[in-house]
């Protein structure tokens, strides 16, 4: 199984060596390293071309935003499976890369991740499973997703758009038209909490984005999105009577019944 790993990146000097280093360290020999720079004037361009080397494809040149610079390192892939590791993420450890190329084979392979901020790592919630539960929910994280190169040409790439939900859209597409997935029991990636997703939560974009990409994918949910609105806005009460779970289970099972396993391949 050949990897391809896509790394994009714009004056991102303090964190860039450390994700370079986390997949020169993987085992695992049949991967490929793409890196989508987005012209940066800051010193990253020096510390890539020091690794020049042992970079198989590298791309400086100014883009539309992280989604034009995925798509153009998918352009380049050769890999079976494509993962996209950025500038503030980085590999679990060495041996990511071996483990996941032992998994069944699937349309999707994913498994655990950690969140870092500063300085401290904590296991991520709810990515026990991809399927559009998990999705409607927004619980994935791409970090730790790798997709079979082919789904770019069934499907298409990410939708530029979205600026901040692009690959939320891309793999909730795959899923209902059918895209097997393969759960590790292992942690792939590392993601540091902030950036931009942080800045754009604050401003009401992810909420625009995700109602967006719901209705476009999902259709008219009227009475699941209730229950999410109504969730959030009494999260507190709800958590306190245990009336959450309940609602998390109905959206569940809705969303099941929508989206039955027979045509949506479940998460083994």
């Amino acid at each position: 199984m050949k990897i391809t790993i896509i790394t994009v990146c714009y004056n991102a000097k303090t964190t860039i060596e450390r994700t370079l280093l986390s997949v020169f360290s993987q085992t695992h020999e049949e991967k490929e390293l793409i890196v989508i720079d987005g012209g940066s004037t800051d010193g990253t361009l020096e510390i890539l071309k020091k690794y020049a080397d042992e970079i198989d494809i590298l791309v400086s040149e100014p883009d539309k935003g992280i989604y034009d610079a995925m798509n153009k390192g998918i352009a380049n892939a050769s890999g079976d499976y494509l993962i996209f590791i950025n500038a503030d993420d980085y590999f679990y450890d060495e041996l990511v890369l071996a483990r996941v190329a032992q998994a069944p084979p699937a349309d999707f392979i994913f498994g655990d991740q950690y969140d870092e901020e500063d300085g401290v790592r904590t296991l991520s919630d709810n990515l026990d499973a991809l399927d559009v539960y998990h999705m409607f929910r927004g619980y994935f994280a791409h970090q730790s997703i790798l997709a079979k190169r082919e789904l770019f040409q069934k499907y298409g790439n990410f939708d530029l758009s979205y600026k901040i939900c692009a690959d939320w859209d891309w793999i909730l597409r795959c899923l209902v038209n059918g895209a097997t997935t393969t759960r590790v029991d292992t942690p792939i990636a590392v993601f540091t909490v902030g950036g931009v997703s942080g800045i754009a939560g604050k401003k009401g974009l992810l909420s625009r984005e995700r109602k967006r990409l719901i209705k476009k994918n999902l259709g008219s949910l009227p009475v699941e999105n209730a229950l999410m609105r109504t969730e959030k806005l009494f999260r507190n009460l709800l958590r306190k009577t245990g009336l959450n779970k309940n609602i998390d289970t109905l959206i569940r099972t809705r969303l099941l019944k929508k989206f039955p396993p027979e045509n949506l391949p479940p998460s083994l």
